[in-house]
């Protein structure tokens, strides 16, 4: 950043003075001669009233000078020392807020720093014996157990989302106790509702956390009657809604803490096409992009925690791609724990993929196939986020990463679904073509030819086998 003009001519000055001893000296005789001339021919022309009041000004002006120096003697430390680095952004922001906060104290140095003591006390700061600020800490630490809860509370699916995005990233940085530099990359979580709420939400939950008693400000605009009319028409929709969606997370909570050594919690989902692109590609492949299908699962076991991705090159997000990769996940399942005798399925509501009467005559063919028991979860409307929108975004941001570094270069599905399981070893990534999804779909159609229409499948949220005929299981 370069000087100020103030600076350059308190430099140029400096080096006058150590250079040229008398001709700086010679240019402060001519200087105090120039100002002392303007002085008198100010003065002559001043009336003897206009002389008194400059006398008057003249020594207020030096009565706050000896004060601002006995003030200045008081504090015993310079104007930049501060406790602590400053949390302005930048020197400029710092500036602005100082400005409003001294353009209303008095102009008394005495009053001035009696004010500020002041304020500092009421805000719950005291000022130490050198003069600097420290906080008065009036509550109590917040312990390690109640950090875990916030952090728990935070992270759980009713208060925030995972993001689904390849680009939907934290980068994390921090020192270890060596001072070595730490870099950590996790998928972004936004919150489905305000600070407020979930703070509400965390007081519910655990009242014997502490917690503020501030009153919140309400804002009516209506009258009570038509405040009352619209509650009325909302409220049991809403609480039919919010109660299906507390049910259902709870539901997946407990199964997720308390699952048995022989059953695996499983959920699924479509994450969002994943577009092909490469480093070095000519200008006309702009608009000619090839995408590929992901189906992204996460199971939940005794001894298993892991991430499943189904690659495909078939874009029809139809029922016959959901029985070809659910087929896929099962019998992957199946070969790698043997235990496995049931599998509790969580998944969002989409009609055109998960909840239809085709799934459920699909849940019987799976039984016997795999030999295990089935048990299908709808979280409700808006509310399926999980750790599976998280997995397809690692995938899609690791490949993207390493084809925009020019390591490798993707033209198909196949050889993204080759790339992503080499980038990320700790999620299983298998490949499943269109023609294999086409194949499942000539046998399926004689499979749902007898498929009978389910009454109120709109408003299922459970769904088992039993024999031949689905049933709906209750909260």
């Amino acid at each position: 950043m370069g000087l100020t003009p103030k600076e350059k001519q308190a430099r140029y000055r400096e080096r006058m003075r150590a250079q040229r001893p008398d001709h700086y000296e010679n240019q402060k005789k001519k200087d105090r001669e120039r100002h002392l001339a303007t002085w008198i021919a100010r003065r002559a022309r001043m009336s003897k009233q206009e002389i008194e009041e400059d006398l008057i000004v003249k020594r207020m002006e030096k009565r706050k000078q000896r004060a601002a120096k006995k003030v200045e003697a008081k504090r015993q430390y310079s104007a930049t020392e501060f406790p602590g680095p400053s949390p302005f952004s930048s020197r400029q922001a710092q500036g602005k807020a100082m400005k409003k906060a001294t353009v209303n104290l008095p102009q008394s140095p005495r009053k001035c720093f009696y004010v500020v003591q002041a304020i500092a006390n009421q805000e719950g700061f005291t000022v130490s014996g050198n003069g600097k600020a420290q906080h008065k800490l009036n509550s109590a630490s917040i312990t390690e157990s109640a950090r875990k809860l916030v952090m728990e509370h935070y992270n759980s699916n009713d208060i925030s989302w995972q993001a689904p995005g390849r680009k939907d990233r934290v980068i994390i940085r921090g020192k270890t106790e060596n001072g070595k530099t730490t870099k950590m990359t996790i998928q972004a979580r936004y919150m489905v509702m305000s600070l407020k709420e979930a703070h509400k939400a965390f007081t519910t939950k655990y009242p014997d956390e502490k917690t503020s008693e501030r009153a919140e400000k309400v804002l009516l605009l209506a009258t009570p009657q038509e405040i009352l009319l619209e509650l009325r028409r909302i409220l049991p929709d809403f609480l039919l809604h919010v109660y299906i969606k507390r049910q259902q997370a709870a539901y997946m909570d407990r199964k997720i803490a308390d699952y048995s050594p022989t059953e695996i919690v499983l959920q699924v989902d479509f994450s969002e096409n994943a577009t092909i692109l490469n480093q070095d590609e000519i200008q006309s492949a702009h608009w000619t992009h090839s995408q590929a299908t992901l189906f992204t699962a996460h199971a939940w076991g005794a001894d298993t925690n892991e991430g499943l991705v189904i690659v495909s090159d078939c874009l029809q997000h139809t029922k016959i791609t959901v029985f070809t990769c659910m087929e896929e996940i099962f019998t992957h399942l199946k070969s790698k724990h043997l235990s496995v005798k049931k599998i509790c399925v969580f998944s969002d509501g989409a009609a055109s993929q998960f909840k239809q009467r085709f799934l459920f005559s699909n849940l019987h063919l799976w039984e016997q196939q795999h030999s295990i028991k089935l048990e299908w979860n709808f979280f409700a409307t808006s509310h399926g986020k999980g750790a599976v929108d998280g997995i397809g975004g690692t995938v899609k941001r690791s490949v993207w990463r390493y084809v925009k570094a020019g390591q490798a270069s993707v033209q198909n599905a196949k050889e993204y679904a080759a790339i992503a399981s080499q980038r990320n070893p700790g999620i299983t990534i298998n490949f499943v073509s269109e023609d294999a999804i086409m194949k499942k779909s000539e046998e399926l159609t004689k499979h749902w030819e007898g498929v009978f229409h389910v009454p109120g499948t709109h408003n299922l949220h459970s769904v088992r086998p039993a024999g031949h005929i689905i049933t709906s299981m209750e909260f």
